[in-house]
């Protein structure tokens, strides 16, 4: 009996359980304690494998809602440890244009000049479920058969994203660099 107290002890100590039951002492009463504990091990998120997008005047094609356009795409992968579907949500940081083609999110050049662009998301190689992220205040929903439950089943990644030029425009000839920090925002549904 011995042995198999002191193994639970370690096992205890090396697993982060405190153990901190009481034994109770000789005498007519006789009163000890113990601590149950329950660990769900709950549910978390993460979204892996972004990349910084460079889009310039020789860029290629990349698939947006609106079809290939000139622009930078890339692939990146959610995890979700409970294996289920995710709702992820994009946000500029400096919020969206207001132009005739549409209120697309804005890249910033050092003089405060601006620059719309559209960022597209959606599951790799499934066309309806690519959102544009400036038009679609829900965000997307990613199904849990394109998550994975651990980060190194990501792979190339099962999502993918795309920036382009608002409404499909060539890039504007000149020194301008226009940056743009976007912030994706993952939640368990």
């Amino acid at each position: 009996m011995r042995k198999f107290k002191l193994a639970f002890l370690a096992l205890a100590a090396v697993s982060g359980i405190a153990a901190a039951a009481t034994q109770g002492t000789l005498g007519a009463t006789s009163t000890g304690s113990f601590t149950n504990t329950f660990n769900s091990n709950p549910r978390q998120v993460q979204v892996l494998g972004l990349q910084d997008a460079l889009v310039t005047p020789n860029s290629g094609n990349a698939y947006t809602k609106y079809g290939f356009l000139p622009g930078a795409q890339d692939q990146y992968c959610v995890v979700d440890t409970g294996g289920g579907s995710v709702k992820l949500t994009f946000t500029s940081a400096n919020g969206k244009g207001s132009s005739s083609a549409g209120n697309g999110l804005l890249a910033k050049a050092a003089d405060g000049s601006t620059l719309e662009y559209v960022l597209s998301t959606g599951v790799q190689g499934d066309a309806n479920s690519v959102v544009d992220t400036s038009l679609d205040t829900t965000g997307l929903t990613v199904p849990a058969a394109s998550t994975v439950t651990a980060a190194s089943s990501c792979g190339a990644g099962a999502l993918m994203k795309s920036i382009v030029v608002q409404g499909g425009a060539a890039l504007p000839v000149g020194t301008k660099i226009y940056t743009d920090t976007v912030t994706v925002v993952a939640t368990p549904i």
